[in-house]
C-alpha cells in the first residue's frame, strides 16, 4: 500500500484512509449493484407488456421465468437471499 511506505506517517492516517477507501468502494458496488436490479427489473416489465394475452397461463409462465432470472441474480451474488425472498414474495402476491 503506497501509505505505509511512507516513514512517521501516523498509523491512524492510515487507518482512516483505509476505512474511507473501504467505504467509498462499498459506495459504488452498491451503485451498481441497485443499477443492475433495476435494469433487470426494467427489462422484464418490458417483456411482461409485450406478451399481452390476458390468459393465466402466460401470466404463470412470467412469473416462473421471472423467478428463475432472480435466481440466477442471487446465484451471482447481485442480490441477496433477502432480496430474492422479498422479490419472490411480490410475485407470487401479484
Amino acid at each position: 500500500m503506497l501509505l505505509m511506505g511512507m516513514p512517521g506517517l501516523p498509523e491512524w492516517i492510515i487507518l482512516i484512509t483505509l476505512a474511507i477507501t473501504v467505504t467509498i468502494v462499498i459506495r459504488i458496488v452498491i451503485k451498481k449493484k441497485k443499477t443492475l436490479v433495476q435494469n433487470h427489473q426494467n427489462q422484464n416489465q418490458h417483456t411482461n407488456l409485450t406478451v399481452n394475452n390476458g390468459t393465466s397461463n402466460s401470466h404463470n409462465s412470467s412469473i416462473s421465468k421471472e423467478l428463475l432470472n432472480l435466481n440466477k441474480l442471487k446465484d451471482k451474488g447481485i442480490i441477496t437471499k433477502d432480496e430474492f425472498d422479498e422479490q419472490k414474495r411480490r410475485l407470487l402476491n401479484s
